[in-house]
């Protein structure tokens, strides 16, 4: 019997045109510029246009994807959407998807959200206050404590659980894709998994933090740059607030 493989035909991105620098962060957040380029570790980020919806640059990015697969639109099954687009084929020989883990503990869920909408505060005929509609933290100190202990803990303890699974070990990844978070984290997750900074893609100082896109974004930017190559073991590794944490093995 022959194996069933599912693989990584293609992968494509959009991004908007305009420009949002960390000085007119600072000044929007009513913070120092230091805050954003030496703490965060963002210089500059694109932004959308007035115009420009997500569904719009999923669009985009999906077609960027079709055209790298050589396919078309029809030859599709399932359409899951975001602003980069993965095309995940069965039987691919190549780009082989191995394994996934995940971790998620919903004792935080409150901790960083966005009030407005949901089941708590339904969206209805009646105002909404304003303030309800920016993600908001919760306890500062709470998610302090999450960020410094619970969280690289569980992120170091996914991609492990990921390789484990495919039958590889840290040793064996050639490449790490990470979500942007802040300098002193990505620096942190490297060092816990003893990899180096030429096995990581970092895009936070001139793109910014693009939330769950961060992965593919990346993947995108290290295959379009040629470094990725056959035979080389890559990990997708994510979190997410409520919190969450997964990661993605995949042969190339």
């Amino acid at each position: 019997m022959i194996e069933q493989t599912v693989g990584i035909t293609s992968v494509g991105y959009y991004i908007p045109k305009g420009i949002l620098t960390s000085k007119e962060m600072a000044k929007l957040a009513n913070l120092p510029e230091f805050v954003f380029t030496e703490k965060i570790g963002i210089k500059h980020k694109p932004i959308a246009g007035q115009d420009e919806h997500p569904s719009d640059m999923g669009i985009k990015a999906a077609l960027s994807a079709i055209n790298k697969a050589k396919i078309t639109a029809s030859e599709i099954d399932l359409i899951a959407y975001g602003a980069a687009a993965a095309i995940l084929k069965k039987g691919e020989p190549s780009n082989q998807i191995l394994s996934y883990h995940a971790i998620t503990n919903g004792k935080f869920v409150d901790c960083l959200k966005v009030s407005s909408a949901g089941t708590k505060f339904p969206v209805s005929g009646t105002q909404i206050n304003d303030e309800l509609n920016y993600l908001k933290v919760k306890d500062p100190q709470q998610l302090k404590t999450i960020l410094s202990d619970i969280y690289l803990e569980n992120y170091v303890k996914v991609i492990h659980k990921s390789l484990e699974k495919s039958g590889y070990l840290i040793k064996d990844v050639d490449f790490l894709l990470t979500n942007q978070v802040k300098k002193s984290l990505s620096k942190g997750i490297l060092e816990s998994l003893n990899l180096k900074d030429d096995q990581t893609f970092i895009s936070l100082p001139e793109y910014g933090h693009l939330g769950a896109v961060d992965t593919i974004f990346g993947l995108a930017k290290t295959l379009d740059s040629k470094k990725i190559k056959s035979g080389n073991l890559v990990v997708l590794a994510s979190s997410a607030a409520g919190f969450s944490w997964a990661a993605l093995t995949v042969k190339y």
